[in-house]
């Protein structure tokens, strides 16, 4: 996703598709981060890109965020043992 500049009086479909995407993350990621298995749910592709263009904009309850926050560097931490990797699978 992309910045969209919004001039006064005018209506932008495209802010509103961004706007409508956020909402729709947000809910999703509450809801996968209140359940009891949080820490066993994937990230989407749209998931990443809009906490990644968004993130610092958008609220979550305490737990959400602090859940939110253990599952993606989790992932990080997954990815960057895969990137570390040789070719015989060591470190």
């Amino acid at each position: 996703m992309s910045n969209i500049i919004n001039f006064p009086g005018i209506e932008n479909e495209q802010k509103k598709i961004q706007e409508q995407a956020k909402a729709a993350v947000n809910i999703v990621m509450s809801a996968m981060m209140e359940s009891k298995n949080f820490d066993l749910l994937p990230f989407s592709s749209v998931d990443i890109e809009i906490l990644s263009d968004f993130g610092e904009g958008m609220t979550f309850d305490p737990l959400v965020a602090s859940r939110l926050i253990s599952s993606l560097a989790t992932e990080i931490k997954k990815l960057r043992i895969e990137i570390l990797k040789d070719d015989n699978g060591k470190i």
